[in-house]
């Protein structure tokens, strides 16, 4: 992923190279090394983000007497355990991928 991200792809194991062939150039879904190495960039900094979330999501419930919300439960984010390239095989749009 680094020689991607610094957009050396001769640099790129050759076991690996293929695969990453396979995902730019003309008729691919990334047109260049440039963009598949943003959309890791990008990528990398939403993982980033993640990491320091302390819930994924929580679930509200209404409080007639108050009139208002309150927290039920908090759902823990799974993420700060996570490796980059666990975090990437969790993403939805990328599970047919990995």
């Amino acid at each position: 992923m680094q020689c991607i991200i610094e957009k050396t792809p001769e640099n790129i194991a050759s076991e690996d190279k293929t695969h990453v062939e396979n995902l730019y150039g003309e008729g691919k879904k990334y047109r260049s090394i440039e963009d598949l190495a943003l959309q890791i960039e990008q990528l990398k900094t939403i993982y980033a983000i993640s990491k320091d979330i302390e819930y994924k999501s929580v679930i509200l419930a209404w409080n007639r007497a108050e009139a208002r919300f309150y927290i039920k439960e908090k759902i823990k984010n799974d993420a700060p355990g996570l490796s980059f390239l666990e975090f990437i095989k969790q993403l939805p749009f990328l599970t047919a991928i990995c």
